[in-house]
């Protein structure tokens, strides 16, 4: 058996890196038990599918694994997207709730650092790149 290139060596620390992300937000998730409402699971259900992804893009690379790696990151990319705009529209609610005569620009400016951190779902988006990255200029998508 010869020893992977540095190439490959690179590919799977992105990957398992992507995939120690994914685990770690779902286990943070648990913590701040973030499940009291149905789109609540969302998130668990994007790092679940992002982490099983990457476990068969590790275990068995080829070239129909790393094309479902591809999708996947993408969906799971799009979910850390509305994540954020979820947590944003939380926090501005609940500013123009406290504070009925804030402007827009001030109740936007509280939402960024209200009670639901705006940046927080912005993790997924990273392990995302992070799988995606891994899968670029890849050898067995090449023709």
């Amino acid at each position: 058996m010869s020893k992977p290139s540095v190439e490959q060596q690179y590919r799977r620390f992105l990957l398992s890196l992507s995939g120690f992300i994914f685990a770690g937000s779902a286990l943070e998730l648990v913590f701040l038990e973030h499940y009291e409402a149905i789109i609540q699971y969302l998130p668990f259900v994007l790092s679940g599918v992002g982490l099983i992804t990457v476990l068969i893009a590790i275990r068995k690379a080829s070239q129909s694994s790393i094309k479902w790696l591809r999708y996947v990151m993408w969906i799971v990319g799009i979910g850390g997207i509305f994540g954020m705009y979820q947590h944003l529209e939380h926090n501005f609610d609940f500013a123009v709730e406290i504070s009925p005569n804030i402007s827009t620009m001030g109740a936007f400016w509280e939402s960024l650092y209200g009670a639901s951190p705006f940046l927080a779902p912005g993790i997924l988006c990273l392990g995302a790149l992070l799988g995606y990255a891994a899968t670029w200029r890849h050898p067995l998508l090449s023709d």
